[in-house]
């Protein structure tokens, strides 16, 4: 009987032994694949990553005026100085470089009143249309950078420090080119430029 109880205490002691033991090698086996998958993440190719399409919004502020002249002057005063209209837009990426994007016009609304003339009323619907037209001009110029930039950080082969230093490179061409466009049209103020462009 004593025999046996030790021959149990013996076995249970080893088994205990085992079971520690293995528990250590799990844990340096947890350990290294944890770093070794962090380790991948941040320089090795980069799977492609679910990206949210661009938010887009449209924010007006009301001008009033019989005239069109009393209009643009009411532009002047409460756009978005020192213009009339204005796009926003604004890129981000996260850190498993998954993209996100916002745009934010900013054109006038016109508040006619009663007495306002046909002349007058035609006058200014195609100022604000042009004005429109150029700022929907800049979101066309948006969309295609933003295209490229969903192919960037689409390509699995890349690391995903390496597609934000191209990504950089892109965002500094589309605000070149958004820079190009205002130039030319004086920030849809030329009706000559305003709206023919294909930015």
């Amino acid at each position: 009987m004593v025999i046996q109880d030790v021959h149990n205490q013996k076995n249970s002691s080893d088994c205990f032994g085992a079971a520690i033991a293995a528990m250590r090698i799990l844990k340096r086996t947890t350990l290294y694949c944890l770093l070794a998958w962090w380790v991948f993440c941040l320089y090795g190719p980069q799977a492609t990553q679910a990206d949210e399409p661009p938010r887009e919004e449209t924010v007006y502020y009301p001008v009033h005026g019989d005239t069109l002249a009393a209009v643009l002057r009411e532009m002047t005063e409460k756009g978005p100085k020192p213009y009339w209209g204005f796009t926003h837009w604004n890129v981000r990426w996260s850190g498993a470089c998954a993209l996100s994007a916002s745009v934010t016009l900013t054109l006038p609304e016109w508040q006619p009143s009663a007495w306002v003339s046909a002349h007058e009323t035609t006058r200014i619907e195609n100022k604000i249309a042009q004005l429109t037209a150029h700022e929907q001009g800049h979101v066309r110029l948006f969309q295609r950078g933003y295209s490229a930039l969903q192919d960037l950080f689409h390509a699995s082969h890349l690391s995903c420090p390496d597609k934000k230093k191209r990504g950089e490179e892109i965002l500094a061409k589309m605000r070149l080119r958004d820079k190009t466009y205002d130039d030319q049209t004086n920030h849809g103020k030329n009706p000559a430029n305003c709206c023919h462009e294909d930015p």
